[in-house]
């Protein structure tokens, strides 16, 4: 057994030590690299949130109609047609609880997503978030 006063002990709390700082850095100094959105560098993904602009084209749009729909147009404001990367199925009565972070895929499509929240056995529609791109195209 190594007594702490060792100094082969001490030589295994000082390299333990090191390895500890030098991960440590490397976390503080390793960040994923997004493209600067009008000269900010965003700190993660946010694509689905930076399309909002396509929303507010598309409200445009429905306001700038002669007969506007302003169903339509609550539409897109409360539930986003670009700018929220999620869709909501309706489904059979669910037998097994989903959480959320489940995988799903879609039965015809073959798209994968992950369940947006928790939702219970007995549940008939779910929300799945689904990948964006990358690139804000916009």
């Amino acid at each position: 057994c190594l007594s702490p006063r060792t100094s082969h002990f001490q030589g295994m709390c000082y390299k333990a030590m090191q390895q500890v700082l030098v991960l440590a850095c490397m976390g503080q100094f390793a960040r994923a690299s997004w493209p600067s959105i009008a000269g900010y560098p965003p700190g993660s993904k946010v694509t689905d949130h930076n399309a909002i602009d396509l929303d507010q084209r598309a409200i445009e749009l429905e306001l700038s109609q002669p007969n506007i729909d302003y169903n339509h147009v609550n539409k897109i404001y409360s539930e986003g047609g670009n700018s929220k990367a999620y869709a909501l199925f309706t489904v059979n009565t669910l037998g097994t609880a989903l959480k959320k972070g489940d995988k799903v895929v879609g039965h015809t499509s073959g798209v994968e997503g992950k369940v947006y929240q928790n939702y219970p056995v007995g549940a008939t529609s779910i929300k799945v978030t689904y990948k964006v791109s990358d690139n804000q195209q916009s």
